[in-house]
């Protein structure tokens, strides 16, 4: 019987617990249903596709379901079965590419009178609200768009050429990228003046490169009734004097107004950090997410073949800093054409383990100051020119490019290597787990060698190494031509389309002497995109740093973020397991049982490069454009 009492008074137990966890608004919470909305008609129909990916991964530092849909499809009611809805305008006058009488019009025009009339968060990009004031009805709350919202529609234009976004008192770009004098980056471009009491006019000239804003246009709208409607952010230029500032995110209640597409010709300084920020404010979530500034720092490219002089020089300096920091490790380093500086003509390859490089690390690992991601297996492709020399960290891995025939300072993206597959991609991050395990090192996260890989290979690696530490290629599958869509990241994203946890990577790297056709980046550059990420809540600013560079410049701009009151922390804290233990037993994955593991070569790893060589790995600033109005986001040089 008393059994029986235990048993009955622990059940009870539970079920108020559980009744308390449940009332919980912090624990157990559902997450919220999100639905993106996008243009698919006309020739750049397929644009709409990539915003909504790009999107998608934003939204990811939330806790969301999201579902993505052509607009043309939409299904009347499906709005207020969400939490929040967002619809991107890509392509001007979207009802009209859609045949009369059809149903993908009558789906379009149902989803008009839902956005017309949710009480839910409705979120407007850019083009085609003309057509919902067009199509207004009376029945949707008020006579007009305007008496409900406040907002006056004016339209779509292109002059000035507003290249400058305010947001939190904070000047932003719109649009805007680096180019030659001699060729702008897209059709459409217009060089920028200089300013010189602008911030940029404080850096040295960026090599041979100028500034052009390649994002000029804006659907305008005026505040009718400002007791309806309030300014967020607001759009001006510096193309034309005396220009005044207009409405770029505007709110009316739950309905907000985005006046172009933020992911276009975006970067560290753009307003595509408003974009991401306002983003708590739609989705609800608010003050919660208040936190001090973080800063990361990632050392690049380290394997047997730096010179380990310059990179202990680099970790002592850290140490006595007190600046966590990850690395960046090539397990396998590979000159198989004997292209490397220090090889003397002698093809050369090293393994990580043993090697003087390990050792260096070894004590900042065992301590927590260095923590490990795993940076491709050879950071190159057998002896190919991929599309330089065949060096580790020179070349990519994983994706086939060449140098323009035409043009060497310009990159012919092929396409995945000839082996690629699942099967090859899995058993090259094993053998980089095996050489890790034998360094005794165990890696956190992974990084894609300059940041690109297939599809194919980033889900398969995502099973080994489920968290990813930088910028990410996606791939439209609607889009023929194959194009990359390269993301950064102003905060961590829980999940990515691929469903990576991302540790961003998005202020790029310390770049005094660029391949020729690439921009100058010092610490000042760094720093001032630094200050920009400040607007973000959860902002992170992240950046990476060569080996072979000495220490006054990652002085210079470590001081600087610290000036500015951002933390460094140990980028491994930031996913979701945390930092490996560096005492425990390193095991190997589950996955990679039956990999043969390349055996240590017991190398010391030698002399090492102990130059910049006008980029080491270097200068890959992807400006791969669709219709003149969507940069595939570059990644910065020598990654």
């Amino acid at each position: 019987m008393r059994l029986i009492k235990t048993y009955r008074k622990s059940i009870t137990s539970i079920l108020c617990l559980l009744a308390f966890l449940g009332g919980s608004n912090s624990l157990f919470a559902a997450n919220k249903q999100v639905l993106i909305l996008h243009d698919s008609s006309g020739p750049t129909g397929h644009i709409g596709k990539e915003f909504a990916i790009m999107l998608e991964n934003l939204l990811g530092h939330f806790d969301a379901d999201i579902s993505i849909l052509p607009v043309s499809s939409y299904t009347a009611g499906l709005i207020d079965s969400q939490d929040a809805t967002f619809y991107i305008g890509s392509s001007f006058n979207e009802e009209g590419e859609l045949e009369n009488g059809s149903s993908e019009q009558q789906n379009y025009r149902s989803f008009l009178g839902d956005a017309a009339t949710t009480d839910k968060p409705m979120t407007w990009m850019n083009f085609n609200l003309n057509s919902m004031i067009d199509h207004w009805d009376p029945a949707w709350g008020a006579d007009s768009f305007t008496e409900k919202t406040g907002i006056q529609y004016i339209g779509f234009s292109n002059e000035p050429g507003f290249n400058r976004v305010k947001y939190k008192n904070v000047e932003l770009d719109k649009g805007v990228t680096w180019g030659s004098p001699d060729s702008a980056p897209a059709p459409g471009c217009t060089p920028e003046p200089v300013n010189e009491t602008s911030a940029e006019a404080a850096t040295p000239p960026a090599g041979n490169q100028i500034r052009y804003a390649c994002s000029k246009g804006l659907v305008g709208i005026d505040i009718a009734d400002s007791s309806r409607a309030e300014v967020i952010a607001t759009a001006s230029t510096t193309l034309l004097a005396n220009q005044g500032e207009h409405e770029y995110i505007t709110r009316s209640g739950n309905f907000w107004f985005i006046g172009d597409i933020p992911f276009t010709f975006l970067s560290a300084e753009d307003r595509y950090l408003a974009f991401a920020d306002v983003l708590h404010d739609i989705l609800g979530t608010g003050p919660e997410h208040e936190q001090s500034p973080t800063a990361l720092l990632r050392l690049e490219d380290v394997s047997a073949g730096i010179n380990p002089a310059i990179f202990k020089k680099q970790l002592e300096f850290l140490d006595n800093e007190a600046v966590p920091f990850s690395i960046a490790a090539v397990p396998a380093y590979e000159d198989p054409n004997a292209k490397d500086i220090v090889s003397a003509g002698v093809a050369r390859s090293l393994k990580l383990p043993q090697s003087e490089v390990a050792k260096i690390i070894e004590p900042y690992y065992q301590k927590g100051l260095a923590s490990i991601v795993a940076h491709g297996y050879t950071h190159q492709y057998a002896n190919k020119l991929n599309p330089f020399d065949g060096v580790t960290g020179k070349d990519y891995e994983f994706y086939r490019v060449t140098l323009n025939a035409a043009d060497e300072s310009k990159l012919e993206f092929i396409g995945p290597i000839p082996e690629d597959s699942a099967e090859w991609a899995k058993e090259r991050m094993c053998k980089t787990e095996g050489l890790l395990r034998q360094a005794n090192f165990k890696a956190f996260a992974w990084e894609a060698p300059h940041y690109l890989a297939s599809k194919e290979d980033y889900l398969t690696i995502k099973e080994l190494y489920p968290v990813h530490y930088g910028r990410t290629a996606y791939f439209n599958p609607d889009n023929a031509d194959g194009q990359v869509i390269n993301q950064l990241f102003p905060y961590i994203i829980k999940k990515d389309s691929y469903g990576y946890h991302q540790i961003p990577e998005n202020i790029g790297n310390i770049q005094t002497t660029p391949r020729a056709g690439f921009r100058v980046a010092l610490p000042e550059d760094l720093i001032r995109a630094a200050e920009k990420i400040k607007v973000v809540r959860d902002g992170i600013a992240s950046f990476y740093y060569h080996p072979f560079l000495k220490t006054e410049d990652l002085s210079k701009t470590i001081t600087g973020l610290k000036d500015l009151g951002y933390t460094f922390k140990a980028p491994c804290s930031l996913s979701p397991a945390g930092c490996p233990d560096p005492s425990a037993e390193i095991t190997g994955s589950p996955q990679c049982s039956g990999v043969a593991v390349d055996s240590d070569s017991g190398a010391s790893g030698g002399a090492g490069t102990n130059t910049d060589d006008g980029g080491g790995s270097s200068g890959f600033l992807w400006l791969l454009l669709m219709a003149g109005i969507r940069l595939i986001i570059p990644k910065p040089t020598n990654t």
